[in-house]
């Protein structure tokens, strides 16, 4: 298994608010996207996902016991009577962020998402290294033989979850809220049936799951509804050509400027 994340700030002058934990050894990996207009989103959104990693059987059987006690956590954070009046104000309106996350287990993948994240699986189809002895033939570089195997397989989208198309990022979700009263919008008697989703990985030859904050994921989707798919591109791409990326897009106006994360987890 390889896992990766690439994320690049909406300014290199402010904090980047999205956060990830990606826990490698038992298999979980989340990201989370604080608000930016709420009061310290970033130390919410880094709560969240490693409450998700450290805490994991409570937000399985219990997920809004479990966001109660991030919140308490949170809470505990602050000398509310030390922080500035505006500050204070800002605090009692509470902060806000998306949870997506995954979780493996043998052959199934437990997907969770809150907000417009997004999670997408695709599989790498054809992938036969080894079945290519013509290649062996040839006087070439292993690492030149490899790619070229690689590139007799076709990365092909799956599903994603939980949005299907781009324009449902016109939407305002529900986030996870610092404010008790404010997460009563959810439907916790159905919270595991409107944001929890198990995938059995069985059926895929070499699958792929990608975790993208919005700003990404709208322009993926739009991208592959325009017959001009981005995930090959994305399965790949460098950190260095991502950055590239994202600052060339924002200067072309065709993707938001907003923090934006990709998590990469290869399975093998």
């Amino acid at each position: 298994m390889q896992v990766e994340v690439l994320t690049l700030s909406k300014d290199s002058n402010y904090t980047n608010e999205d956060s990830s934990q990606l826990n490698r050894e038992a298999l979980r990996f989340a990201v989370s996207d604080g608000a930016s207009e709420s009061f310290d989103s970033k130390s919410w959104s880094q709560l969240l996902v490693e409450r998700f990693d450290q805490d994991h059987e409570t937000f399985i059987q219990n997920p809004q016991e479990w966001l109660n006690q991030a919140i308490q956590a949170y809470e505990e954070k602050y000398d509310v009577s030390q922080l500035s009046w505006a500050k204070q104000n800002a605090f009692e309106r509470g902060s806000f962020a998306t949870l997506a996350a995954v979780s493996l287990e043998e052959n199934q993948a437990q997907l969770f998402c809150v907000g417009d994240s997004l999670i997408v699986i695709l599989d790498q189809e054809g992938l036969q290294t080894g079945n290519y002895p013509f290649l062996d033939s040839y006087k070439l570089p292993k690492k030149q033989r490899r790619l070229m195997r690689k590139q007799q397989a076709s990365l092909s989208f799956k599903q994603s979850f939980a949005y299907k198309q781009a324009a449902e990022f016109k939407q305002n979700p529900l986030l996870f809220s610092t404010k008790r009263e404010l997460n009563q919008q959810f439907k916790w008697e159905s919270f595991k049936e409107d944001y929890f989703l198990t995938c059995d990985l069985s059926q895929y030859q070499s699958p792929l799951i990608l975790i993208l904050t919005d700003a990404l994921a709208e322009w993926a989707l739009r991208n592959a509804e325009n017959k001009a798919d981005k995930w090959s591109l994305l399965s790949h791409i460098t950190e260095k050509d991502f950055e590239a990326l994202i600052k060339q897009e924002r200067l072309n106006h065709t993707i938001k400027t907003d923090d934006t994360t990709l998590v990469r987890i290869w399975i093998k």
